[in-house]
């Protein structure tokens, strides 16, 4: 059997992958996909479709930043 990166998202099962395939038709459309359209797949839900994004855009912590931060805080 072949694996899928939607085989990666915790909570998303079979069923769940088989009813965002029909809805998007492949796995680039759901990348490109908000989470209120996520939502919106029959069996996803707010809380699986925050998870499905997250996975595909996942949080950049700009270190620049946090270098910045880091060295307010030990001033």
């Amino acid at each position: 059997m072949q694996r899928s990166r939607l085989d990666e998202i915790p909570g998303l099962g079979h069923y769940r992958q088989k009813q965002l395939l029909a809805t998007f038709r492949s796995i680039d459309y759901i990348r490109e996909a908000s989470v209120d359209q996520l939502a919106n797949v029959p069996g996803i839900g707010p809380r699986v479709a925050e998870q499905i994004h997250e996975y595909f855009h996942p949080v950049q912590v700009d270190l620049d930043q946090d270098d910045k931060e880091n060295s307010i805080a030990s001033n």
